[in-house]
């Protein structure tokens, strides 16, 4: 169906221009990589998600689920993601404020814990550290 595709591409591109870096690996070793999402971090999240420990490294992934520029498939609790802790990282130097440096993090490696949403353009998943 071309207006799926188009869905899928679409989404992909939203992802491209709001999103950030994140790598992706999928279970069993393969090759990480590297794709846009948008990251939430310390998400709200709904009661019906189940058991999951208060105080624990949360955060939702919304990645584009176009084959390409996304994850084609996922598998909960086998797949991970790393991604940076705070956005404070991704600052371009350019823009801060005088005397004010970028923070340089290394990425925090999270599970993915469930697939809360997926559609024809999107992933929507919980991860956790």
């Amino acid at each position: 169906m071309a207006w799926a595709s188009d869905i899928a591409e679409d989404a992909a591109d939203v992802i491209a221009e709001f999103g950030e870096e994140i790598t992706y690996t999928k279970a069993g070793g393969a090759a990480a990589r590297t794709v846009r999402a948008v990251v939430m971090r310390k998400p709200v999240l709904p009661d019906t998600i189940g058991p999951i420990t208060t105080g624990k490294n949360v955060a939702v992934v919304l990645v584009s689920s176009h084959p390409e520029h996304g994850i084609g498939q996922v598998k909960e609790r086998f797949d991970t993601v790393g991604i940076r802790q705070s956005l404070a990282t991704l600052a371009d130097p350019d823009t801060l404020p005088d005397g004010v440096e970028p923070v340089h993090q290394d990425e925090v490696t999270m599970t993915v814990l469930k697939i809360m949403e997926q559609n024809i353009g999107f992933w929507k998943l919980l991860v956790q550290a």
